[in-house]
């Protein structure tokens, strides 16, 4: 009996939350983003050079498409974004290249307080040499500290880039 209540609750939660976003939908808004060799790595949570002396830079293009859901009061509860990205990894010394892609999606929950990252959201693919390095997966972070709370799948792809740009 405890667990269908249990069950129960957890529907009614979830109607709730849906109930919550507004009957005419989400605000959709598709745009593009150019990043021009920017650092990679942040000092927060990375050292700003790899043991080589360098930093990893990248350009990339973005394409984002966003959907935002609102209450009836108007307050944002949800944000839901798809980037589909191409781009180019730098060694800030050499000017070594590698190419760079990916797919990810991200939910963010503005009342829950979480953040859920998925997608095969990095790849590095060589042609003649395949893949050198990818992140997978499905990530949630709380949004509050950045604290991994699920961590699904495949997420080393950054401890493999300065290795692979030590050129």
């Amino acid at each position: 009996m405890r667990g269908i209540t249990l069950i129960l609750f957890c529907a009614m939660a979830a109607l709730a939350a849906a109930a919550a976003a507004r009957a005419e939908g989400p605000q959709i808004i598709q745009d593009t983003v150019v990043v021009s060799r920017g650092s990679y790595f942040t000092p927060v949570n990375n050292p700003p050079l790899c043991p080589g002396g360098f930093k990893v830079l990248f350009s990339a293009v973005i394409d984002r498409t966003t959907l935002n859901f609102f209450d009836d009061t108007g307050t944002l509860v949800i944000r839901r974004r798809h980037n589909q990205f191409t781009g180019t990894l730098i060694n800030s010394a050499t000017g070594y290249t590698l190419p760079y892609e990916g797919e990810v999606n991200f939910v963010f929950d503005f009342q829950g307080g979480t953040t859920a990252i998925t997608g095969g959201t990095k790849r590095i693919i060589v042609p003649r040499q395949g893949v050198l390095a990818i992140e997978a997966g499905r990530r949630v972070l709380d949004t509050s500290n950045g604290a991994i709370v699920e961590d699904d799948g495949q997420h080393d792809f950054d401890s493999h880039l300065c290795t692979l740009l030590d050129h």
